[in-house]
């Protein structure tokens, strides 16, 4: 039997989302503005006016561009003086949110922009400080280019550019290349657009290299949800989001989805990081299983990722399938691979990964700036909080990043019989989390509870069982020694809930939890029945592992 429960987790994950960041909206562009030390630009519109271009199809593949403008939300003007050194590029994509999860559709190759053009509003604050100038973009101006002027059939590589510094080679960049219809264009297959069930998303990514030596790339990114009635027909349908990448609609959408970003710290150099998100979601699918989704995205990583990993619990009774994988087709003469990744399973990851590694071939399918891959399977335990991890593609230190994600968790045994408290219910104890040392995450909760009423959790390497302890209504399930948290005393308030973690570096009696041991835990608390005694939970018994 397991103790993990649906309440528990979706309370552990309402935690955890306050942790992340949450998506700005055009309130609140101050502040965006405020902090900024340098120069900084955000997306501040896309497809304004529904300004987005059908180009048409081939070989069962549309192609589509929109208008994008960008906003300076820092403190100094920005630099626009020489379109293929010093202006800021353009990327622009499409994904769409079906079946539970996002997934990214097309992507174009870059616009390279020029002579910025000063203007009120466009998403900005109503306060432009013109410059006259078209090589500078004044402070809280808007420089808007329409979808005919992002067409990525004018437009160059994106692999010729580190996206961490945003850095490009002189010289003009090499052009796409392909059917004249579709080549650099954002590239949707047919099957894949304009169906009635999904929800689209437009994206745009602006890349300076001055914002990315100032340490502002994080927040060059905007989205918002589109609606595709027919293939050729794009409109708006939503608010521009500012500062956040699209794997963020995902979020949007679906509030239980978890959002972590990680941050490949001084990539590009000092104060310079790439970034990436990870999403992640868990679908009850009924009967047991759960279908656990995930999406990672690429924002500016040029060490790019090569693997992706989900950390699994190690009591030997979970069960995988359903395993799925969806990338992005390269196209327009990219080098890059197109080949899908392969599936690695072990007894503590399930994950996916390159056929080759960068030493092999640079240009394999590894998850470029720009993009994001998902991930996914069913599986036939509870979700809790879990860790994955993404191996980075081109050689470096580190090798690889963590992330926190949902995942599959432990199965806790739950033991010992429970008797009723003052409520006429007896209180239940559930726990989710990762039966790992190292994860450090275990998490009890307590249901059913008195109001008000004050307990602790104690802790035994043994079981035992004295029936009404204490004289008490409830039955001791712990053997001897027994730790108490008794610093931890926690109040059930007017829900008649408590939830606690355990702290592996603060447990009572300078224990320590190891691989390998067994831990026993239960819930002591005050009632009144009529007069004043207390009560217990049952125990639940957690089998630590490596």
């Amino acid at each position: 039997m397991t103790a993990a429960t649906s309440p528990l987790f979706d309370l552990i994950l309402r935690s955890s989302m306050t942790n992340t960041r949450s998506v700005p909206t055009l309130a609140a562009l101050a502040l965006l503005a405020a902090p900024a030390p340098a120069q900084d630009i955000s997306v501040s519109l896309i497809g304004f006016g529904n300004d987005y271009e059908f180009y048409g199809t081939f070989n069962g593949i549309a192609a589509y561009s929109m208008a994008t403008t960008a906003c300076n939300v820092g403190d100094v003007l920005v630099s626009w003086r020489d379109h293929l050194k010093d202006a800021p590029i353009i990327g622009t994509n499409l994904f769409r949110v079906f079946d539970g999860r996002i997934e990214q559709l097309g992507y174009s190759f870059v616009k390279y922009s020029f002579c910025a053009f000063d203007a009120q509003g466009g998403g900005c604050p109503n306060n432009c400080q013109n410059t006259f100038d078209c090589n500078w973009l004044g402070l809280a101006c808007a420089d808007t280019y329409s979808a005919e002027m992002n067409d990525g059939k004018k437009g160059g590589a994106k692999w010729e550019i580190n996206p961490t510094t945003g850095e490009w080679p002189s010289g003009n960049p090499t052009p796409p290349k392909g059917n004249k219809v579709i080549r650099g264009r954002i590239q949707v297959d047919v099957t894949e657009i304009a169906n009635p069930e999904d929800i689209y998303i437009a994206e745009a990514q602006y890349l300076s290299g001055h914002d990315q030596l100032a340490g502002n790339g994080r927040d060059n990114y905007a989205w918002r949800t589109v609606d595709v009635p027919i293939v050729s027909v794009i409109t708006n349908n939503g608010p521009t989001n500012m500062g956040d990448p699209a794997i963020f609609a995902w979020q949007a959408l679906n509030n239980d989805v978890l959002i972590t970003e990680v941050a490949l710290e001084d990539e590009g150099g000092v104060g310079i990081h790439g970034w990436y998100f990870v999403g992640s979601r868990a679908i009850d699918l009924g009967g047991g299983l759960w279908r656990y989704e995930y999406a990672v995205q690429n924002g500016n990583s040029q060490r790019a990722a090569r693997s992706f990993s989900v950390r699994l619990p190690c009591d030997g009774s979970l069960a995988l399938s359903d395993f799925s994988f969806h990338d992005i087709r390269h196209h327009s003469g990219s080098p890059y691979s197109n080949g899908d990744w392969k599936l690695n399973q072990t007894a503590e990851w399930v994950g996916w990964r390159t056929v080759k590694n960068h030493a092999q071939n640079p240009d394999a399918n590894a998850l470029r700036w720009g993009t994001l891959y998902n991930f996914g399977f069913t599986a036939n335990r509870a979700p809790a909080p879990g860790k994955a991890e993404i191996g980075l593609f081109v050689p470096g230190t580190p090798d690889s990043l963590a992330a926190d994600v949902i995942a599959p968790g432990g199965e806790f045994q739950l033991y010992c019989p429970v008797n009723p408290n003052s409520t006429g219910n007896p209180a239940l104890l559930s726990a989710v989390g990762s039966p790992h040392v190292d994860d450090e995450a275990v998490t009890f909760a307590v249901s059913d509870l008195p109001q008000a009423s004050t307990g602790y959790f104690a802790m035994s390497k043994s079981q035992g069982f004295v029936p009404f302890v204490g004289g008490g209504d409830g039955n001791l399930c712990l053997g001897s020694p027994l730790y108490r948290f008794a610093q931890d005393v926690l109040d059930s308030g007017l829900a008649g809930f408590v939830q606690f973690s355990l702290d592996f570096d603060d447990l009572p009696g300078n224990q320590v939890f190891l691989p390998g041991d067994t831990w026993n835990f239960q819930y002591w608390y005050r009632d009144l029945n009529p007069n004043p005694t207390s009560n217990t939970t049952g125990g639940v018994t957690v089998v630590f592992c490596q």
